[in-house]
């Protein structure tokens, strides 16, 4: 089993991804199956016990706006990246990804594009383009959850 969470999917792994030629190729990715992400658990909002377990990234979401922000990398951005996420959530509804370029402080609403998550507790497959083109480099991802009922409910 893949537990790449792409840049474009969420959870398992991250990889920013581009087609050169017609072949998709990833440029930044993050496997949690050696544990090594735990960077991950320092830059979570509203979210607890954010941990590796089993090769997979999980955690608690704890208030109305969970979210979770990518270690720092750096990316040049061009037209027609996406990021792809393989994701399980017991929150659906809308949620956001936001990509933070080189040197800004932090996310901005005008670098996001929203999604829509399946709360079904099962694995889905999320692809966004960010049309971050715009920017230069990319730093930071930051993937936003919908808000749980309750303020409870858990990711992977």
């Amino acid at each position: 089993m893949n537990r790449m969470l792409r840049l474009t999917a969420m959870l398992v792994c991250a990889n920013a991804m581009w087609a050169e030629g017609g072949v998709e190729r990833v440029v930044v990715g993050w496997d949690f199956a050696d544990g090594a992400c735990k960077e991950w658990a320092k830059h979570a909002n509203h979210s607890k016990n954010v941990r590796v377990e089993d090769g997979v990234l999980k955690g608690s979401m704890t208030g109305h706006d969970p979210f979770l922000t990518t270690p720092a990398f750096f990316l040049e951005a061009t037209a027609g990246q996406t990021i792809e996420m393989r994701v399980k959530t017991s929150a659906g509804g809308k949620g956001e990804v936001f990509w933070v370029p080189v040197g800004a402080d932090g996310a901005q609403q005008k670098w996001s594009v929203s999604t829509e998550w399946n709360g079904d507790g099962q694995w889905h497959e999320y692809r966004v383009k960010p049309y971050w083109q715009g920017e230069k480099r990319i730093a930071r991802i930051r993937i936003d959850f919908a808000v749980p009922l309750n303020d409870e409910g858990v990711f992977e």
